[in-house]
């Protein structure tokens, strides 16, 4: 954790306070390792909301590429009609961020991809130490449908919990009791199932 993060969140969690906008912290495990399946994603400013509400824990989120890429953030920007001449350091300036805050990218559309592989390697890594993984299940702002099951799947293989949150269009977190896996390998067609499953509760 960066200071600039710990700094932010830890300012956005006193705001939260003292607004009385985050229910559910009593869930939150103070020691070991979870993934955190946020259902919502309206703005920009959600994962500072939910990393708020979660401090002190650290989140590492899983990300889409093209913020976590120099080359891929550089297509996407052409893409929205940035001038070519400023490309390369608005792209550079975004990645360095993101990669300076505890980022982790994901090839949405590529499920198997070595990006994604070693993304889920890492995230391993991270839950059996005791960290915590976030991600938003929806897979960016306003995107219809699931990011497939991969938080289930991450969640299973390093046998840690799934804390379901919910943020409203106020701004208001709430977090739910941890939802434990079942015991055994899942199928595929199982881990959508829980999937959709945790994004109805």
């Amino acid at each position: 954790m960066t200071p600039t993060y710990y700094v932010t969140c830890g300012t956005t969690h006193l705001c939260q306070q003292v607004m009385r906008n985050v229910s559910g912290r009593e869930n939150i495990s103070k020691d070991n390792g979870f993934v955190v399946a946020v259902l919502d994603h309206r703005s920009k400013k959600d994962p500072w909301l939910v990393a708020g509400a979660m401090w002190p824990r650290n989140i590492t989120w899983l990300a889409k590429i093209e913020i976590c890429d120099r080359t891929a953030c550089g297509s996407a920007l052409k893409e929205y009609g940035c001038p070519k001449l400023l490309i390369p350091s608005i792209a550079g300036t975004v990645v360095g961020f993101v990669n300076n805050h505890g980022v982790l990218p994901v090839e949405r559309d590529t499920i198997g991809s070595k990006v994604n592989l070693d993304t889920y390697r890492k995230s391993r890594d991270i839950l059996e130490k005791g960290g915590v993984i976030g991600i938003f299940v929806t897979g960016g702002t306003n995107r219809e449908g699931l990011a497939s099951s991969l938080f289930v799947g991450i969640a299973k293989g390093s046998n840690v919990p799934i804390l379901p949150v919910r943020i409203s269009t106020q701004g208001r977190v709430s977090i739910s009791k941890p939802y434990n896996l079942p015991e055994g390998p899942l199928s595929k067609a199982e881990r959508d199932k829980i999937a959709k499953e945790i994004v109805g509760c």
